[in-house]
């Protein structure tokens, strides 16, 4: 039985998730004020977890483990003052980042679908920033649902 589209993007974010987290964080500390003094290891693990939750989406084809995720770290940093934009220039990197990984790893018979399913996964994601990034200026010291 073949693999499908999401469980191998998931196997190729698990197998580079290392290089992805550290491109990303070096990238984050250049451009954005927030992270600039950030421990560049220290980014790099948070950001390596971001990577793991998304190589899950995609296994699993469904959101709500980044939906956690995003409610739990992106409110926190947003009340902290990382700014809403932030995440989503955060959001377009990585978009970026795995786009060129689909392009190097793909074969030619499941690179339309991998583009397709990257650029939709992040596509969710800038939704659910947005929502949160919404709520917290709404609901100072929230950030998250009320219950």
């Amino acid at each position: 039985m073949e693999q499908s589209t999401g469980a191998w993007l998931a196997a190729q974010i698990q197998a580079h998730q290392t290089t992805l987290a550290e491109t990303l964080a070096a990238t984050t500390q250049a451009q954005l004020p927030f992270y600039r003094d950030w421990d560049r290891a220290r980014l790099a693990t948070g950001i390596a977890v971001y990577f793991a939750t998304l190589a899950e989406v995609c296994a699993r084809g469904e959101m709500e483990p980044m939906r956690l995720y995003m409610e739990r770290v992106t409110a926190e940093r947003l009340r902290q003052g990382a700014g809403g934009m932030d995440y989503i220039w955060m959001l377009g990197q990585s978009e970026a980042q795995l786009r060129a990984l689909v392009a190097q790893q793909a074969p030619p018979a499941r690179r339309a679908e991998a583009e397709r399913l990257v650029r939709t996964t992040h596509r969710q994601i800038g939704l659910l920033i947005s929502a949160i990034n919404l709520r917290t200026l709404q609901e100072p010291g929230t950030g998250a649902p009320a219950s």
